[in-house]
């Protein structure tokens, strides 16, 4: 075992701790829960072996029923596409912990096979801003000096609210089937879904028509940074900071998004 010799123990320590600002640079307490909290990934055939599959299987139902009652798909006949290629509807399943290593709940994500898109046939752009570092930082300075009301949100099922641009059909998801011969039907895609190439992009196009629509202006240095009058809102994909003098006006902003 490497050791550090005595006579240097502290004046090593306190240099490899401080950082330039005077504050110490020590492990936070909960790194040593990070094997207890870790959240284990499965897909179908894995999530199915686990003693607590039930559970899973009630997450995916609820899954689909949402995503039925947000109206991201509809139903199609095989027969009518032609040979237009399926892509392939992947399940993730994951563990949520808190930091203990308690379990939180069990999740599971619907998503399509990326992988199987065609660029120039399935998507074009992908790339999709987030806000810059910079910006939060000096915007929660300004708060901090200007007595700001700040709320943070966070959008529910963020991916599937934008509307897809093009044809994009999905084969059924394992454990689910279509009355009669399921291999006759196919999802066509009315909104994105987790998975594809092009979903933030068309998710960041969305809020940004309606933010500017809403009488917001975008930034020309951060384009996730929008301002109208006392009102600010920043964006990271799906997450966002509001920042006003007036918490009313942040509730209405809230409220219309």
């Amino acid at each position: 075992m490497l050791s550090v010799p005595s006579h240097t123990m502290g004046r090593t320590s306190g240099k490899a701790t401080l950082l330039m600002d005077g504050t110490l640079n020590l492990p936070h307490p909960l790194v040593l829960t990070a094997q207890a909290a870790d959240t284990e990934v499965f897909h179908y055939t894995g999530v199915m072996q686990q003693p607590d599959r039930n559970k899973f299987t009630l997450t995916m139902i609820r899954e689909i029923e949402d995503l039925t009652k947000a109206e991201v798909w509809e139903l199609e006949w095989h027969s009518d596409i032609g040979n237009t290629k399926v892509i392939k509807a992947i399940w993730s399943f994951k563990h949520k912990r808190l930091p203990d290593g308690t379990y939180l709940k069990h999740k599971a994500r619907l998503c399509a096979h990326g992988g199987m898109q065609i660029e120039g046939e399935h998507y074009w752009d992908t790339y999709s801003p987030v806000v810059q570092w910079m910006t939060v930082r000096f915007l929660l300075i300004v708060a901090s000096i200007l007595n700001l009301h700040t709320r943070s949100i966070d959008f529910t099922l963020t991916y599937t609210q934008a509307p897809i641009d093009i044809n994009i059909y999905l084969g059924l998801p394992a454990g689910f089937t279509v009355e009669g011969n399921h291999n006759n039907y196919v999802l066509k895609l009315k909104k994105n879904l987790y998975g594809l190439k092009q979903a933030g992009l068309s998710w960041f196009e969305m809020l940004c028509n309606h933010l500017i629509s809403s009488g917001f202006k975008q930034s020309n240095s951060d384009p996730c940074f929008f301002h109208r009058g006392g009102l600010i809102l920043v964006c990271y994909v799906d997450d966002c900071l509001i920042f006003s003098k007036s918490l009313a006006d942040v509730d209405r902003l809230i409220a219309d998004l």
